[in-house]
């Protein structure tokens, strides 16, 4: 066995569970989002947010979301106001592909890791990933406004079509460079919970040929 799977079979190294922090009238922010990671296990793999930090992390998380959504956004209902109330179907399609993004963009191990490790923390209603996903559509709807000469309403917003936006995420000063060793190794990583277990029963045909999909809450 692998030193890294050796290292997993120790429970203190699975990503613990990070509900989703309530929010009473305020908006879910870097900062709140910080603080609900502020766990003895991300502190400890991220220097306490100071070497990883949770701003450089969700802006990748977008980058990788971003183009997913974009290909897939045309077959939203126009009429459901909430992302998580969309089909099954579609918020399977756009997550498998985040994921593969996910695993194939340039990054450190280390900080790969930490990506996977957050999203299986937040495997609860994929809290974190609804999240990010609003926090895009709600980005474009802002630029599509102006255009249209007045606000839109959710449902005008994806009935004018947004497949051709450009990316809207910065990530120059984020992406650190992995050697080509370092990738041929480990280009395959998942979070170490998933890399015991196999991957999430959503994630169709990436590292396996499954065919069943789960539903997204």
């Amino acid at each position: 066995m692998s030193a890294p799977l050796e290292h997993q079979d120790d429970p203190k190294t699975q990503p613990p569970r990070i509900p989703k922090p309530k929010q009473t009238g305020h908006n879910l922010t870097n900062k709140i989002l910080q603080e609900a990671f502020e766990v003895d296990y991300y502190i400890d793999k991220t220097e306490n947010w100071g070497h990883i930090t949770m701003p450089a992390s969700i802006r990748i998380l977008k980058k990788c979301c971003n183009k997913p959504l974009q290909k897939y956004i045309s077959e939203f209902e126009p009429e459901i106001d909430r992302f998580k109330d969309q089909s099954d179907r579609i918020k399977a399609k756009i997550y498998n592909e985040f994921v593969e993004n996910l695993r194939t963009i340039k990054l450190s191990e280390d900080f790969r890791e930490v990506l996977f490790d957050m999203l299986e923390s937040t495997r609860e209603r994929r809290w974190l990933f609804v999240w990010i996903v609003n926090q895009l559509l709600r980005a474009w709807q802002q630029r599509k406004a102006p255009m249209e000469g007045s606000s839109l309403t959710y449902s005008q917003f994806l009935e004018a079509g947004l497949q051709d936006q450009s990316s809207t995420t910065e990530t120059t000063d984020i992406v650190t460079a992995d050697t080509s060793n370092k990738q041929n190794q480990r280009k395959g990583h998942l979070g170490i919970y998933e890399r015991k277990q196999g991957p999430d029963p959503c994630i169709i045909n990436l590292l396996a040929n499954r065919t069943d999909v789960s539903v997204i809450n």
